[in-house]
C-alpha cells in the first residue's frame, strides 16, 4: 500500500536542524515548535505572558513547560533572538536544508560549511531557562552533575552555560565533554594553575576548528598532545632553546616528527647529529628534510635507518672513486647517504 501526504490547503515548514535533536526532544518541545512554525507571530515578544499563555493553550500544557521547550530550542540554535546571528546547532546541521512538505525549486549546490570561529558565541540561558531546561532534560542534568564532580566544584549559571553550550552549539556529545574536562583538570592541576572552564571552552573551539568532533579523534589528539608535551623539553635541550616560546614553524616541525611520522627521540637525535655534521650547527629546516626523507623512504625505526646506511656504505665501498681530484679511500659519510636518499625522493634540484 502506498500512502500520500494530504497537505490540504496549508503547509508548515520546519528547519532541517531539528533532526539532530529529535532524540532529546519530548512531546512538548515538538508541539511548541510546530505551533510556532504554524503561528510565527507568537515568536514576537515570546517572553510575554500573553504569548506564553497562547502557546500553552495551543499545546495543551503549562506555561512552565512552554518556557522549558523554548529554552530547549534556543539552546539547539533553532530559535534565535531577533538580530542575533543565526547559528547551526551541530556540524552536520550546517549542511542540511530546511524540511519542507512540498518540493522546492532546485537550488545551486551550497558551499561546504566553514568551521566555527572563536568570535562565535555560545548560547546564553537565563537562570529560569536553565531551570526549566534541566527539568525537561534529565540526562543533561545528570551529566552536568558528573561534570561538577570531575571539576571538584558546583557550577554557577555562567559555567553551566559553557558546558551546555558545548553540547547544544558545537554538537559535542557528553562523553567528549567529560573527557575534555578530565584532561584539562589533570594538566592544570599538574602545572599548579587555577582551573578555568574558559580554557575548556577555548580548547573545545580550537579542536572543533581542527575537525576533532568525536570521542575517537579527541582521544587520538589528546594522546598526541601528551606525546608532544613530554618530548618538548628534551627537544628544547637538544636545540638549546631554554624556556622561550616556540615559533609556529618549530611547533609544526616538532609535532610532525613526533606524531605524524611517529619517530622516537633516538631517531630525531640521529637526524640532529647528521645536521650538525653537514651544516656545522643545528638547523631545524635541514633536520626536517632529513626526517621527511626517512619518512618518505618508509623508515620507521632506528634499525631501519641504520640498515639503510649500511646498505649504502656497502654499495659505495667496493669501487674506489675520485673525489676532488684525489682517490677516495672508500670511507662512508653519513651526509653522503642522506643527500643521495633525498635526491631519490625529491630529485636533483635539492640543495642541503
Amino acid at each position: 500500500m502506498t500512502l500520500n501526504i494530504n497537505y490540504g490547503t496549508s503547509v508548515i515548514s520546519l528547519p532541517g536542524g531539528i533532526r539532530e535533536h529529535l532524540e532529546n526532544a519530548g512531546a512538548v518541545e515538538i508541539k511548541v515548535l510546530i505551533a510556532l512554525a504554524d503561528s510565527p507571530e507568537l515568536c514576537k515578544n515570546i517572553d510575554s505572558t500573553e504569548n506564553c499563555a497562547a502557546l500553552a493553550d495551543i499545546c495543551g500544557c503549562g506555561e512552565d513547560e512552554i518556557n522549558g521547550a523554548v529554552a530547549f530550542w534556543r539552546g539547539a540554535g533553532v530559535l534565535v533572538a531577533d538580530g542575533q546571528k543565526s547559528r547551526k546547532a551541530t556540524k552536520k546541521a550546517t549542511a542540511e536544508k530546511p524540511v519542507e512538505a512540498k518540493s522546492a525549486p532546485k537550488a545551486t549546490e551550497a558551499a561546504p560549511p566553514k568551521p566555527l570561529s572563536r568570535k562565535d558565541e555560545l548560547p546564553h540561558y537565563t537562570t529560569d531557562e536553565l531551570t526549566a531546561l534541566l527539568e525537561e532534560r534529565k540526562e543533561a542534568k545528570d551529566y552536568i552533575d558528573e561534570c561538577q564532580r570531575i571539576w571538584g566544584k558546583m557550577f554557577n549559571t555562567h559555567e553551566i552555560n559553557i558546558i551546555l553550550g558545548l553540547v547544544d552549539y558545537l554538537g559535542l556529545d557528553w562523553e567528549y565533554v567529560l573527557t575534555l574536562l578530565m584532561y584539562v583538570k589533570k594538566n592544570q592541576d599538574e602545572k599548579g594553575v587555577k582551573k578555568s572552564l574558559h580554557y575548556v571552552e577555548k580548547m573545545a573551539f580550537s579542536l572543533y576548528d581542527e575537525n576533532v568532533f568525536d570521542i575517537g579523534s579527541l582521544n587520538a589528539k589528546l594522546q598526541s598532545m601528551d606525546l608532544l608535551a613530554q618530548s618538548e623539553s628534551r627537544l628544547r635541550a637538544m636545540f638549546g632553546m631554554g624556556e622561550r616560546a616556540l615559533t609556529p614553524k618549530e611547533k609544526k616541525c616538532f609535532s610532525t616528527w613526533l606524531y605524524e611520522y611517529k619517530f622516537d627521540l633516538e631517531i630525531i637525535r640521529l637526524a640532529y647529529d647528521i645536521t650538525v655534521d653537514a651544516k656545522g650547527k643545528p638547523s631545524i629546516a635541514y633536520m626536517n628534510s632529513v626526517l621527511a626523507n626517512w619518512n618518505a623512504e618508509g623508515h620507521a625505526t632506528l634499525d631501519d635507518i641504520k640498515a639503510a646506511q649500511e646498505k649504502f656504505k656497502a654499495e659505495q665501498n667496493p669501487v674506489s672513486k675520485k673525489k676532488n681530484g684525489k682517490e677516495s679511500d672508500g670511507s662512508f659519510e653519513t651526509d653522503d647517504f642522506f643527500k643521495a636518499a633525498v635526491r631519490r625522493s625529491f630529485g636533483d634540484d635539492f640543495e642541503g
